[in-house]
């Protein structure tokens, strides 16, 4: 399929070591052959990150990767392929291709399984090698609780209280947390707004996730109210960050916010982070 890695592919050279009489240049010509499907090609996602002064850039940020997407049992398509477990050419080959290889998810246990032997993978490494993971945090959720997660309407509890939206953000976050925080960049998918962001702000500080890289995709309805606000809200939360987007909400708007389930929105600090 275009875009993604090769389940198995042959070895160009007849033994491992054939691969350390060509120049780098025709190594790393021979390790793309071997991981990378035929006519396969790179697929740009646009992200939205938060910079250096704690404020959410203005513009998206545009990635380029070649997708993997790892089963229920943690099994990704590059680490199954032969070539991947040669000791003496893993540590140059991992190092040129995982750069470009998004690890995709539908399954919390899969991305357990695959954060608890990652560390395997790339033990043979003698550096640290940037890891791209991409978790849409909604997947599990069948059609019709999506779309009752997603609906606009008035309730007397937080937001996604009656989905049990906090162990399901829960679930996920805590199955990444084998992965190692100074290389790993998670890029959070969200097809639906959860609007507790008081609880998702908790969550994500007792899970530590500003530890790493993080950006965020929206797949949400842009037709939804305040829509821009919640994008806003979702990305300052995960963060434990502010932002002005909440400073100028009419006292009749938030109380529109509240009947609607919304949470933790007005929270009347200066920007901080809880990286401390």
């Amino acid at each position: 399929m275009s875009g993604h890695v090769a389940k198995k592919q042959k070895l160009h050279a007849t033994t491992p070591t054939e691969y350390h009489r060509f120049p780098a240049e025709i190594r790393n010509a021979l390790f793309e052959c071997s991981v990378l499907a035929d006519g396969a090609s790179k697929v740009d996602r646009a992200y939205k990150s938060v910079g250096a002064d704690n404020t959410i850039k203005a513009m998206d940020t545009v990635h380029s990767f070649f997708i993997d997407p790892v089963t229920e049992h943690g099994k990704s398509e590059l680490f199954s392929n032969d070539i991947t477990k040669v000791a003496v050419i893993a540590d140059e080959l991992l190092s040129l291709v995982l750069p470009w290889i998004l690890f995709t998810f539908d399954n919390v246990k899969g991305l357990e399984l695959f954060a608890e032997t990652f560390s395997a993978h790339t033990a043979v490494c003698n550096r640290e090698i940037p890891l791209h993971v991409e978790i849409d945090l909604c997947c599990t959720l069948n059609e019709k609780k999506k779309e009752a997660f997603a609906c606009w309407e008035e309730s007397p509890l937080p937001h996604g209280r009656a989905l049990n939206a906090h162990d399901m953000f829960e679930g996920w976050m805590a199955a990444a947390q084998d992965l190692p925080p100074q290389s790993t960049h998670l890029y959070l998918v969200f097809t639906c707004f959860w609007r507790d962001f008081r609880a998702l702000r908790g969550l994500s500080r007792k899970m530590r996730l500003n530890q790493y890289q993080l950006s965020f995709r929206f797949d949400t309805d842009p037709s939804l109210p305040h829509h821009d606000f919640f994008v806003a809200q979702t990305i300052a939360a995960v963060h434990g960050i502010e932002v002005t987007e909440q400073a100028g909400i009419s006292e009749a708007g938030r109380e529109e916010l509240v009947r609607h389930g919304c949470r933790g929105f007005n929270l009347g600090r200066r920007p901080s982070s809880y990286s401390t």
